[in-house]
């Protein structure tokens, strides 16, 4: 399918080389004087998968035969990949600024590690919100005391700890009411932890990455409003700390890596 084509069947999507991948299923076209669908006409569920300091080259969709990537590659069998892309700004909270506004930094005015701000006039999840979908996200957001247009959020930021003016994210809260004679941070890595070689010492059901996806998948299961829904599945990981269950740390213990390119 060429770019003219992709364009003509009307397909729907967001999508950023190395912060996520978004998912859609549209039946209709958008053109430049319907930034929403109109209601009564068949609107589309969204799910946005989105993962945090993911190299786009890191995919075996894209090459990267070392690397056992079997669900990322399927969306890319079934959809689409955008191989060349282009980000104004790669740090963190201003490419998540961009990406909740659609704006350059210069336009959401955020250069510089500093807190995402309250409220911005327009906003992705608000947009869907008010245009009648049930809006619903899990997992990292890098806010916590706004919405910003998301009816309902579940967090998983346990990298903050309780002396974050005594935040606790769902994650830790749920950690510490099941798991009491668990310790959360056993591991001993920080958030931006560069230290490789240490596994996630529990079974892979309670580490985060399993958690966010399940959290996922249990609002789709149990979901049965009229209304189409806007899902975001936000994870951490790969970005520090690099604590993967053991056997993906013996799997890849295994493999022969390609050396870092040095420009």
């Amino acid at each position: 399918m060429n770019r003219r084509d992709f364009m003509k069947n009307g397909v729907l999507a967001t999508a950023t080389a190395w912060h996520g991948i978004t998912v859609a299923n549209a039946q209709y076209s958008l053109t430049s004087k319907t930034t929403m669908p109109r209601a009564g006409t068949r609107r589309p569920n969204i799910l946005f998968l989105m993962d945090d300091q993911h190299r786009g080259d890191c995919l075996g969709a894209a090459g990267a035969h070392w690397l056992h990537t079997p669900n990322l590659d399927r969306l890319v069998k079934e959809g689409a990949l955008f191989s060349k892309a282009y980000t104004s700004l790669p740090s963190c909270l201003p490419a998540r600024a961009g990406l909740l506004t659609g704006k350059s930094p210069w336009q959401h005015g955020m250069l510089g590690y500093i807190p995402i701000p309250e409220r911005y006039e327009h906003e992705k999840p608000r947009m869907f919100t008010e245009a009648g979908y049930r809006t619903h996200a899990v997992g990292k957001m890098h806010f916590q005391s706004h919405d910003h247009g998301y009816q309902s959020i579940i967090l998983e930021e346990a990298w903050r700890k309780l002396s974050d003016k005594g935040f606790k994210c769902d994650y830790r809260q749920w950690f510490e009411a099941n798991h009491p004679d668990k310790d959360v941070d056993a591991t001993g890595l920080r958030y931006t932890d560069h230290r490789g070689g240490r596994s996630y010492p529990y079974e892979d059901a309670l580490h985060p990455t399993n958690w966010t996806a399940e959290k996922g998948i249990e609002f789709l299961r149990t979901y049965q409003e009229d209304k189409p829904w806007f899902l975001k599945i936000s994870f951490k990981r790969p970005h520090p700390p690099f604590d993967p269950p053991k056997r993906w740390l013996d799997y890849y213990d295994k493999v022969e890596f390609p050396m870092p390119k040095v420009g």
